[in-house]
């Protein structure tokens, strides 16, 4: 989502967080009270801790995806324990090959 909306300057990006901060304080007081009438001291609760864990899980999935996106399969072939010691021992051998010669 941040991505979306482009090169934003830090006093935009902290006016926004000071517009969806005041719209909370504004709208939770009343959503609360109806989830109280409705279901009663427990479901306020329960419902704000279903919403943060669903925009939890969507945040990481989102910034997974992204990661997987940029990360080639070549990158990950690079990162395997056999690969990076092969590459040591041969970077090894190049470099005692170098300073004997």
């Amino acid at each position: 989502f941040a991505a979306s909306l482009g090169p934003v300057s830090g006093l935009s990006a902290v006016a926004w967080v000071m517009v969806g901060n005041s719209i909370g304080e504004v709208s939770g007081p009343v959503f609360g009270a109806s989830l109280y009438s409705i279901g009663g001291f427990r479901l306020p609760f329960l419902v704000s801790a279903i919403v943060a864990l669903g925009l939890s899980a969507a945040f990481l999935l989102s910034a997974l995806a992204e990661r997987g996106a940029s990360v080639s399969t070549a990158a990950h072939k690079n990162l395997e324990p056999r690969g990076a010691a092969a590459r040591l021992a041969a970077s090894n051998e190049g470099s005692s090959t170098q300073s004997t010669s």
